[in-house]
């Protein structure tokens, strides 16, 4: 039976990537600093609504983020069903967003209206390109010939190996948005301290540790990569917080530790951007030890 690839826009997935890898993405809501934002809008020159973004986060601009509610995701599924397609929806942690509740809500509605369709939900326990690497690994597999089921069943193993490792510039945005349970623990007023974090099997973002320094948190990122990645030749994404110079870096970093050549770097889109903040940087790989790893 033929299916469709859905998933949320804090997948960090661009319009373009979208339509490489045939997947269809339903959009968070946001606004700040009384202005509305597209979070993924096809036909949009997304790098100007990211810089205008990023320009009020760095003077710290009210912010109100909206995940994607029931009804707006029972439209999303009931399309595809429309179409004559089963679908496979993969999207953000539950654990950081209302989004999970939703779609498993919508699904039911949807597939009681369309008793002959069926709708599948991955929890990817990530968020930004951890979501959308496995989104982009479904689409491989349903391209291969692999059903709803088999591609489902191997994304449910496969997430408990993507490691999310990441630092921040500025606690101010993950304390404001309350995305990470740890950071009470953590004295991050220090000058030169970048706080290490990394996403747990429960699917939270969880305080690592702590190093004096950009670099060297960038060394560590790289560092532990390359201790625990899977595979070189596996597609390693990189996501960064206005700061594509240090995203840059850190690939090369990374290139020069392991080999590695295949890389997907994006700036994290309007809805993970508010709760890392500019500056962040966060590597999403699949580890062969799993996902608990720490930089």
């Amino acid at each position: 039976m033929s299916y469709k690839i859905l998933t949320d826009s804090a997948s960090n997935l661009t319009p373009q990537d979208a339509e490489q890898y045939k997947i269809e993405v339903v959009p968070f809501t946001f606004s700040m600093g009384g202005r509305d934002f597209k979070c993924y809008a096809p036909g949009v020159d997304q790098a100007d609504e990211l810089a205008r973004f990023y320009e009020l986060m760095r003077v710290k601009a009210d912010v109100k983020t909206s995940m994607v509610n029931a009804d707006r995701m029972l439209n999303a599924i009931e399309s595809i069903f429309l179409s004559g397609e089963d679908v496979l929806f993969i999207g953000i942690s539950g654990q950081i967003s209302g989004t999970m509740q939703a779609a498993r809500a919508a699904a039911e509605e949807a597939m009681e209206r369309y008793p002959e369709r069926n709708c599948v939900i991955v929890d990817s326990l990530s968020a930004s390109l951890g979501e959308g690497l496995l989104a982009i690994r479904a689409s491989e597999m349903q391209q291969q010939g692999f059903t709803i089921y088999e591609t489902a069943t191997a994304i449910e193993a496969l997430k408990m190996k993507l490691c999310q490792q990441f630092t921040v510039d500025d606690l101010y945005f993950l304390k404001r948005s309350g995305r990470v349970s740890s950071l009470s623990a953590f004295a991050g007023s220090m000058m030169g301290i970048k706080p290490m974090l990394y996403g747990s099997d429960a699917g939270r973002i969880e305080l690592s540790g702590k190093i004096r320094g950009r670099a060297k948190a960038m060394a560590a990122l790289a560092d532990s990569l390359a201790a625990h990645c899977q595979s070189k030749d596996d597609l390693i994404g990189i996501t960064h917080g206005d700061c594509e110079e240090d995203a840059l870096l850190l690939r090369d970093m990374i290139m020069s530790r392991t080999g590695a050549e295949h890389f997907m770097i994006r700036c994290f889109d309007l809805c993970t951007g508010a709760h890392a903040g500019p500056g962040a940087l966060a590597v999403f790989y699949i580890s062969k030890t799993g996902r608990r790893v720490l930089p």
